[in-house]
């Protein structure tokens, strides 16, 4: 725990005197309609958890505005893969080099929210990969990374259109952010703008309510997650 707090350093001293609540948006349909505050209406439960899924047109801001995204955003099947055929995006490019004290406020780490918020789930997955392999075995940090790694891997099937894997995926994040409690706790929500067990809810939710997805030219990227992960941008 200690060296997960040390290696975060930046991006909690960055948070230090702010305080981060889960940003929870709601459609208009689940707001009461204004005028006659006696009007009655029939009482309905509606899960706040629902309501956010509605995928719509959302800013999602830039934490490295300046790199570019790939030039598609990888399904596998329907792409070259795209570092291992030489038609793939990322073909013999180097990866951001990545290393054992890498913070929260790294560029690797930065890349992968960019890359997750803007629907290039595959690519997001390979950014904190590097991060997760230098991480301490056991540690925090790791149960971290991997969460983020699985939650991009069901954003991925979920776009395939893979009920199953999409929830199995989604499961095995949303079981792994809720072991981050205590001082972990209190970096990832610095980190992500949302605490661990409130992301492991949407987590699970994107799968029990699937986003509409809309008919896109093939290797566009298409979010499917109705939060953005990130709570301090650089840029747009």
């Amino acid at each position: 725990m200690e060296a997960f707090a040390t290696n975060l350093c930046r991006c909690e001293e960055k948070n230090l005197h702010r305080t981060i609540k889960p940003r929870v948006r709601h459609p208009t349909h689940c707001r009461q309609p204004p005028g006659n505050t006696r009007t009655s209406y029939r009482a309905v439960t509606i899960p706040v958890i629902s309501c956010s899924m509605a995928i719509g047109s959302k800013s999602r801001p830039r934490h490295l505005p300046k790199k570019s995204f790939p030039a598609y955003a990888y399904l596998p099947g329907r792409h070259p893969h795209p570092v291992r055929d030489p038609a793939g995006h990322s073909y013999r490019v180097e990866p951001m080099p990545v290393t054992a004290d890498a913070s929260l406020g790294s560029d690797p780490f930065l890349w992968g929210l960019d890359l997750f918020n803007h629907g290039y789930y595959w690519e997001a997955h390979e950014a904190w990969e590097g991060l997760w392999q230098v991480a301490d075995r056991g540690g925090p940090s790791r149960v971290f990374f991997k969460a983020l790694i699985l939650l991009s891997a069901a954003g991925v099937k979920i776009r395939e259109g893979k009920t199953a894997a999409a929830v199995r995926h989604s499961q095995r994040s949303a079981k792994l952010f809720r072991r981050l409690n205590g001082p972990s706790e209190h970096i990832v929500e610095n980190a992500l703008g949302l605490p661990p067990a409130i992301l492991a809810d949407y987590a699970e939710a994107a799968t029990r309510v699937p986003a509409a997805l809309r008919d896109v030219p093939l290797g566009r990227p298409q979010p499917v997650f109705d939060f953005v992960l990130g709570s301090d941008c650089q840029g747009h």
